[in-house]
């Protein structure tokens, strides 16, 4: 605990032990280990939580925050950071399912629906992703090249 000369009715405090913050002169039974922070940091902490970051306590009792990796985070940036989450990357059946539907659907605009058959290599390009987006290809690592546009 820092001296309590030195700090005012509204110190704003961090426990590690609870992990919770209190403020002087409202909160009751604030444990012994609290520190006091600015509240400047403590907006900081806040807004990294709510980016998906998590507040712990620092090796000096302090709060600090931490992406869902365990790094710290740069309190200094965090106005400037979208998230501190990452986005899960898509299994290669979806991004196969995706780009069937997208390529499935061309085709058809620029052909099927003209009563005209698409390109050999377009065909062959939706069965290679039709087959790894069912699960019948689970061999496949990567996904197909697109084949370029027959010239109109």
């Amino acid at each position: 605990m820092t001296d309590t000369a030195s700090q005012t009715a509204a110190d704003i405090l961090f426990a590690g032990s609870t992990g919770g913050f209190y403020t002087r002169g409202i909160s009751r039974d604030i444990p012994s280990d609290a520190v006091v922070i600015s509240s400047e940091t403590f907006d900081a902490l806040l807004k990294a939580q709510a980016k998906g970051g998590r507040i712990s306590p620092g090796n000096d009792g302090a709060p600090v925050a931490l992406a869902p990796d365990g790094s710290a985070i740069d309190l200094a940036t965090v106005d400037t950071v979208a998230s501190y989450l990452s986005v899960p990357v898509p299994s290669l059946e979806q991004q196969a399912q995706d780009l069937f539907d997208a390529a499935s659907s061309k085709m058809w605009t620029d052909y099927g629906c003209l009563g005209e058959s698409p390109p050999e290599a377009w065909t062959t390009y939706l069965k290679a992703l039709r087959a790894i987006a069912t699960g019948a290809d689970r061999t496949s690592t990567a996904l197909p090249a697109e084949p370029a546009m027959a010239a109109s």
